[in-house]
């Protein structure tokens, strides 16, 4: 009877490829776990200990995600070069592993980034925990059908920025971050230190946190989800 696409995005490949009524196909966006990301009152010190990183730290970036080409962190390596002469003060943490984990690490030692870390992967509370420790989230993907960590990061009360490109522009406005065109590292870094200078998170972070969790929740979703399945089954 009817078609779930996970975003805007995903609806337009669907008529683009195939033969479908419009009417048929119901978006519905993925949801995340309330339980887990939200706003926390963590030990910085701690965390910081924990994942082996400075103690004495300013701003701090954020990447949660796997480490393939279209998810873009090449595209942040660049960046990074740009904004760490500018904002002497920030850090930069990417979350996750893949296939590109060692050519990145080498793009990233090649570049002279002094102040950027690979953690690897972590659970799901301790990416929770990263994000709130983290001042802006960074989603640099070339390509997305959706974006979750994006939805998980703003349920922390961390501004995003993200690409203006796939999924992400359904949800991430300026209310709660940016969006920059896909592959340019130029305008991430320009984006990140104004982000940071303006103090985002501090004018940004609850809104961001009340944002996600009205629109995006599970409860949420499965209410919508509930709504498709009344009208299928009379």
């Amino acid at each position: 009877q009817f078609i779930i696409a996970i975003s805007n995005q995903v609806k337009k490949d669907i008529l683009d490829l195939f033969d479908i009524d419009e009417k048929k196909i119901k978006v519905i966006f993925n949801g995340f776990d309330p339980n887990i990301f939200k706003i926390r009152d963590i030990n910085n010190q701690k965390l910081l200990n924990k994942l082996e990183l400075p103690l004495e730290v300013g701003k701090v970036i954020c990447f949660v995600g796997k480490l393939t080409h279209f998810k873009g962190v090449d595209v942040l390596i660049k960046a990074a070069s740009i904004y760490e002469k500018v904002l002497d003060n920030v850090i930069t943490l990417i979350v996750g592993y893949g296939e590109l984990y060692d050519e990145l690490v080498n793009l990233a030692n090649e570049t002279g980034l002094k102040r950027f870390y690979f953690l690897g992967h972590h659970d799901q509370n301790v990416v929770s925990k990263i994000y709130n420790l983290a001042d802006l989230a960074i989603v640099p993907s070339r390509k997305e059908a959706f974006g979750l960590v994006a939805i998980e990061a703003l349920a922390c009360g961390t501004p995003v920025i993200g690409t203006i490109n796939g999924g992400l522009q359904d949800f991430i406005n300026e209310d709660v971050g940016s969006l920059v065109k896909p592959d340019s590292p130029e305008e991430l870094a320009e984006k990140v230190i104004e982000e940071i200078n303006s103090e985002s998170k501090v004018k940004k972070g609850k809104k961001a946190a009340k944002y996600a969790l009205k629109n995006f929740s599970w409860n949420k979703n499965v209410k919508n989800l509930i709504k498709i399945y009344k009208k299928v089954i009379k």
